[in-house]
């Protein structure tokens, strides 16, 4: 936070003071989807650019969805369906405040953050991706991810390898979906495209990316060769972690020619990155690997094979 964007100075202590005279109008918030060793309880306190009628209005709603997975998942879908075009203005005028003061203590936790203009129009345009995540902890999450700014493959790429593990030791003991994981690959694709500055978003070529996985997937299932399923999954996280395309491509080829299938022609992105950037491949193909079964009637890939 700084006033007139100037970045020389910082916040004043007298607004800190402000903020944390907020307690007289805070909700009390306790995130159940993070780690027990993580902070998970706060006090939350919205602030937003209107009348103090308006400014009461917002946080009554949020201690309405205080018992929520993530209250403010409910109050930025309401601002949206409310009305989107004026939403946008609204999400990118809030200021979400969670603190956590330990009595006695000298630790103090506070944390203050708005929502940039791409973040706002994401909501606005694409909510439906939110909402369309399955475990409502991880839904959770993931709202809680984007409103700090932070890259969601740092939360895909934990559960992924979750994934991996249930496959290599032929159980079924992680909760969430292969589809889901899918589902943050394609909200952070949307996300990256909207602070380009793209308005427009086709997601087309991620589908073909991930069905091919999904394909393949079905291919080493008929052939009794499910046990290799982990640790390909494996060798293509860790070099998409990495950055390594050349090492991806490399498994990545020799994967579609041992199951005989022709490699569609979207993956050439990997290397030029026009449509799609190597990540958003790599994390899009991986959740199709250890998602359901394939279902080709889902998309029409003839032109891009």
């Amino acid at each position: 936070m700084y006033w007139n964007m100037n970045t020389d100075y910082g916040i004043c202590a007298i607004c800190k003071l402000i903020l944390f005279c907020s307690p007289a109008g805070t909700t009390h918030i306790y995130k159940s989807y993070l780690r027990k060793e993580e902070e998970n309880e706060f006090y939350n306190f919205v602030n937003i650019d209107g009348t103090v009628k308006e400014l009461l209005n917002i946080n009554e709603s949020l201690m309405k969805a205080h018992d929520k997975d993530n209250p403010f998942e409910v109050l930025i879908q309401d601002l949206v369906q409310d009305n989107k075009q004026k939403s946008e203005w609204q999400l990118s005028n809030i200021l979400f405040v969670e603190f956590k003061a330990s009595v006695g203590g000298k630790k103090c936790t506070l944390n203050y953050f708005n929502m940039p203009m791409y973040l706002a129009q994401f909501f606005s345009k694409q909510d439906k991706q939110i909402s369309g995540i399955y475990n409502g902890k991880l839904r959770a999450s993931v709202v809680d991810q984007l409103i700090k700014q932070r890259d969601l493959k740092h939360l895909l790429i934990p559960i992924l390898r979750e994934k991996i593990k249930d496959i290599l030791e032929d159980k079924k003991g992680f909760s969430i979906l292969g589809s889901d994981c899918y589902k943050i690959a394609k909200i952070r694709f949307f996300i990256n495209r909207y602070k380009g500055g793209k308005l427009e978003v086709d997601d087309k070529k991620l589908k073909i990316v991930r069905y091919a996985g999904e394909n393949i997937r079905e291919k080493y299932i008929k052939a009794n060769s499910k046990n290799k399923l982990g640790g390909i999954a494996y060798r293509l996280l860790n070099t998409a972690k990495v950055g390594n395309k050349k090492d991806f491509m490399d498994t990545l080829l020799r994967i579609f020619v041992s199951a005989e299938e022709d490699v569609p022609l979207v993956f050439l992105d990997v290397m030029a990155e026009k449509e799609l950037n190597f990540e958003d491949i790599a994390y899009a193909f991986i959740s199709g690997l250890v998602s359901d079964k394939y279902d080709p009637s889902k998309v029409d890939n003839k032109e891009e094979k």
